[in-house]
């Protein structure tokens, strides 16, 4: 059956493939690590927009010394992954655990999400005195 399929799909033109493949990644969204590591395995950097454009936000749930590591409660991205964000000590800095954050986001060695550029979540009167 898998043969099939693949005979199948390669006869489809390019754009006809890649929009599969997109509404695929839209209705499994956890495909899409792998077939980003298969894809680019050579992409060690994150996109500028990772920064900018695609923060996520969640709490610092853990922080382990003995670990070296931490990790973000997060639920839009544990939705995708079934899991908590890692984040290094490097990036931690000085934020402690039950801290509200946001943060870029990249894949580490094991397809799950890392977070780095941690910033502090701005409070709605932060915001408000801003404007």
């Amino acid at each position: 059956m898998e043969q099939a399929v693949l005979s199948s799909l390669s006869l489809l033109d390019d754009a006809t493939l890649a929009n599969v493949i997109v509404e695929l990644v839209k209705e499994k969204p956890e495909l899409a690590p792998a077939l980003v590591s298969l894809a680019v395995p050579d992409l060690t950097f994150a996109p500028a927009k990772a920064l900018t454009e695609r923060r996520c936000s969640g709490t610092i749930k853990q922080l382990s010394a003995e670990m070296g590591l931490g990790f973000i409660d997060c639920p839009d991205l544990a939705d995708v992954f079934g899991c908590d964000v890692v984040v290094s000590p490097q990036q931690v800095g000085a934020f402690l655990e039950g801290q509200s954050v946001n943060f870029a986001v990249t894949m580490n060695e094991d397809n799950k999400p890392q977070a780095f550029d941690l910033l502090e979540n701005e409070s709605a009167a932060d915001r408000a005195a801003s404007l």
